[in-house]
């Protein structure tokens, strides 16, 4: 008999889910109330005894399913058979059989045993339902098969994306190496300073050619030691804007992914104390001035660099797949199209997430593997 295991599974994961915050207890609930109804005597006795040593706390009690054979019965339900028989009419799962079924599509192998106790219910109503249905021929409906058909491409595209994601975690400590090697800037800080000279005030009209002339002076005067932040309260000042509070010259320490792409190269050429050109931007003038820089250790971004490699061997193996199929579309009946780009919506060139009809998310690239 096929056992339908959506439902279980989807029980199991929200059980799994409840059982991290749990009701407090009837056991637990009356205790709190005798503690806070103890007379002040009696608390000040135990205040005063805190420094004993406090019994251990009971052991939890062991799990006997644990240790119970994948072959043993857990579940028997009788006149319940996919063929019937003139004999005894039941079908009997077995330890293994059901938690492979409701473990389908997790990392999980097992069932703790609040789960199993809070699943076997709507199991059951599965696997009843799925043999009435049976005997009824809807499996045979049309409607039926493509659902089945739809639910086992879901299956496998997952499962092997899934597969893709679990080998693309696989990275050596040399490719670690190899990979810093080849992004050693990427992997540059600098502590710098930014003056900051708008375009664009809140209730006020800037001179653009004004605040143009005053970044440059003032990129000479920062060139020339002196502090930005006193640079920046002087161009609010010539600028009319006295009573806004500029920004923060202090920018910390920053890698050069983390500023815009076109400050990134002006910023990051400089040397410790000197500073950069006067930088156009659409909202605001710039002027950045680096004070150290150094280059992080490998040993400090190992795990950054591996959730960076297996993102790119995961991409690279889509990439491969996606990109051995050319697809031409009804441009009648999708709205205009003609072709799919298998790298839209995507970041960079990665490939999209292959879906097909039906509920259900892809698996999430892979990060870092520690």
């Amino acid at each position: 008999m096929a056992v339908i295991a959506l439902a279980p599974a989807a029980c199991l994961g929200a059980a799994g889910q409840q059982s991290a915050a749990k009701p407090a207890t009837k056991a637990g609930m009356a205790a709190s109330s005798q503690s806070a109804s103890k007379p002040a005597s009696q608390s000040a006795a135990q205040t005063g005894n805190q420094g004993a040593a406090s019994p251990a706390a009971p052991a939890a009690p062991a799990d006997p399913g644990e240790s119970l054979p994948p072959d043993t019965p857990v579940i028997t339900l009788s006149n319940l058979c996919a063929t019937p028989t003139a004999g005894e009419c039941k079908t009997v799962i077995t330890k293994g059989e059901f938690e492979k079924l409701v473990t389908a599509g997790s990392t999980q192998t097992t069932v703790a045993p609040s789960v199993r106790a809070r699943i076997v219910q709507p199991f059951a109503q599965v696997v009843v339902l799925d043999a009435d249905a049976e005997k009824q021929g809807l499996d045979k409906q049309p409607e039926v098969e493509n659902m089945l058909k739809v639910a086992r491409m879901r299956a496998l595209s997952q499962v092997l994306q899934q597969r893709l994601v679990k080998e693309a975690q696989q990275v050596t400590p040399e490719q670690v190496s190899e990979y810093y090697k080849q992004h050693q800037d990427d992997y540059t800080e600098a502590k710098i300073e930014r003056l900051f000279i708008p375009k664009i005030a809140a209730g006020q009209n800037i001179d653009q050619a004004k605040a143009k002339a005053i970044a440059e002076r003032l990129q000479k005067e920062a060139a020339g030691s002196k502090s930005l932040d006193e640079l920046e309260k002087q161009a609010y000042t010539e600028l009319g804007l006295a009573q806004q509070t500029p920004p923060s010259t202090d920018m910390g320490v920053r890698r050069k992914s983390q500023l815009p792409p076109s400050q990134q190269e002006p910023v990051f050429a400089l040397s410790a104390g000197q500073v950069s050109n006067v930088i156009d931007d659409p909202n605001a003038f710039y002027v950045y001035k680096v004070d150290s820089k150094t280059t992080v250790p490998e040993a400090n971004v190992s795990a950054e660099i591996k959730s960076a490699v297996a993102q790119k061997r995961y991409a690279d193996e889509l990439k491969s797949i996606f990109s051995s199929v050319d697809a031409t579309l009804n441009p009648d009946y999708f709205g205009g199209m003609k072709t799919i780009d298998w790298n839209a919506g995507a970041e960079g060139e990665r490939p999209a997430p292959q879906r097909v009809p039906g509920r259900g998310a892809s698996p999430t690239p892979p990060t870092s593997q520690p």
